[in-house]
């Protein structure tokens, strides 16, 4: 169900709007431009129904610093308005109104325009994703697939980014043991491993080697508390980077606030150490993925992940464009997720990628 916002100052017009709107969308109503551009922060509606005249703000205002904001600037507006005016209808369109609605309304017409409004803005984003999905595929072909044949100095550079992982339930001691005298030999950016052996891994490897701990591990659903104490247990036993996973549901439910606010509080409890944030890329629409990209920058987090491994699929490469796409300047990239042959390894650190998860390290050179 497409989800409208209205925007109205009469509590008259909002009570009608949703006797007319109500069957048939998700409908969110806010009595001035100020409490419009406060839900704006929380939830991303399909369509605004804004009323042009309102007092303190008025609708060309509001529409304004909605369009000035890039998470808010694609929501199609359609003025209502008493002003029959073509002056005023002329700037609305000017400011890139999709349409005008006169009050008071007449259920059928504000139906007809609405559902008019929402068509156009369907085959407008389809076409954009044609377009996108188009060019990743183009640039897919030309940056990964173009190459097959890597010298040995090429694969120990990308060995050399590799988070070498073991994350399995059943992983023992002997196991945990494996792990770190591979990555000390084979020189990995860190072992990532189960938080309940970061002690005795400080413990008997000293400083030979980074540590990567998961928080959230896999699922995501602990609450911001649980995950903050997770985290500051984990840098107090010796952790150097943290890999937290977020709460896929916030995101389903719009609730980009929350996931923002867990972010800055485990950057907050990190104390300075790395922290690389999984999105979980195989739950996600590419509108959600674009919008963790900003999340995770604006949060200050050091790197944007795509996979936990236990997901229903792994890293993309056209995950990877996307985020290059979208990221801020001082995000970077981890893959995981699936990468377990050396081709897969070589395409995602010609990608771009400055981290790969991977469990199958001493595969990639022999």
């Amino acid at each position: 169900m497409k989800h409208i916002l209205m925007v109205d100052d009469s509590t008259t017009n909002l009570k009608s709007a949703a006797e007319v709107l109500q069957p048939y969308y998700q409908l969110s109503m806010a009595k001035s431009g100020k409490q419009a551009l406060q839900f704006l922060k929380k939830s991303i509606p399909d369509l605004i129904l804004l009323d042009l005249m309102m007092p303190e703000m008025n609708g060309y205002s509001v529409m304004e610093q909605i369009k000035l904001n890039p998470l808010t600037a694609g929501i199609p507006i359609i003025f209502l308005t008493a002003d029959s005016e073509q002056a005023s209808e002329r700037k609305g369109l000017q400011m890139g109104a999709m349409d005008f609605i006169t009050k008071p309304f007449k259920a059928e017409a504000v139906l007809g325009r609405i559902e008019k409004v929402l068509q156009m803005e369907d085959m407008r984003k389809n076409l954009l994703g044609e377009a996108k999905e188009d060019l990743r595929q183009g640039q897919i072909s030309g940056e990964v697939e173009g190459k097959q044949n890597y010298t040995d100095e090429e694969v120990w550079e990308a060995v050399h980014k590799i988070d070498h992982t073991m994350l399995k339930a059943y992983a023992t001691w002997e196991d945990i043991k494996k792990l770190c005298k591979e990555a000390m030999e084979y020189k990995t950016a860190s072992v990532c491993v189960p938080p309940s052996y970061i002690a005795r891994i400080r413990e008997t490897y000293g400083d030979q080697l980074k540590i990567c701990t998961v928080i959230g591990f896999p699922l995501g659903y602990a609450t911001a508390a649980v995950k903050v104490f997770e985290t500051e247990d984990a840098v107090k036993n010796g952790a150097d980077e943290i890999d937290m996973v977020i709460n896929i549901g916030d995101v389903k439910n719009s609730r980009y606030d929350l996931v923002e606010r867990e972010i800055s509080a485990v950057r907050a409890a990190c104390q300075g150490k790395i922290l690389k944030v999984i999105v979980e890329t195989c739950y996600l629409t590419e509108e959600e993925k674009i919008r963790l990209c900003q999340i995770v920058t604006k949060a200050g987090a050091d790197y944007i992940k795509t996979s936990t491994g236990f997901g229903t699929a792994g890293a993309k490469e056209e995950d990877i464009i996307l985020f290059k796409d979208n990221i801020g300047k001082d995000v970077k990239i981890k893959a995981a997720g699936g990468i377990r042959t050396k081709e897969a390894l070589m395409a995602f650190a010609e990608l771009g990628c400055d981290r790969i998860g991977a469990s199958a390290t001493a595969d990639f050179i022999k």
